[in-house]
């Protein structure tokens, strides 16, 4: 992220997790059962809330693609080993 803000990468496709601490604003879709469906979801992010997001993305001095992709709404993923030792 650091080399795309000094614009050593032009390009660089990230989830929201890595942006979320400069735009506080695009941690929403990380939030798992934030919408009721998938297609509730992308009718959020097609609409005002993807337009304010991408807003707040442009601010941070960033350019974001007037549509996405997702890893998929209504995910909770986790990083923790549940294998036995």
């Amino acid at each position: 992220m650091s080399q795309v803000r000094s614009g050593a990468v032009d390009i660089y496709n990230t989830a929201p997790t890595i942006l979320s601490p400069f735009v506080p604003a695009v941690a929403v879709a990380n939030m798992g059962f934030a919408f009721e469906s998938y297609d509730d979801g992308w009718r959020a992010m097609d609409g005002e809330m993807g337009s304010f997001i991408r807003a707040q993305i442009e601010k941070a001095g960033l350019i974001v693609p007037a549509k996405s992709g997702d890893n998929g709404f209504r995910h909770i993923t986790s990083g923790t080993n549940t294998k036995s030792q």
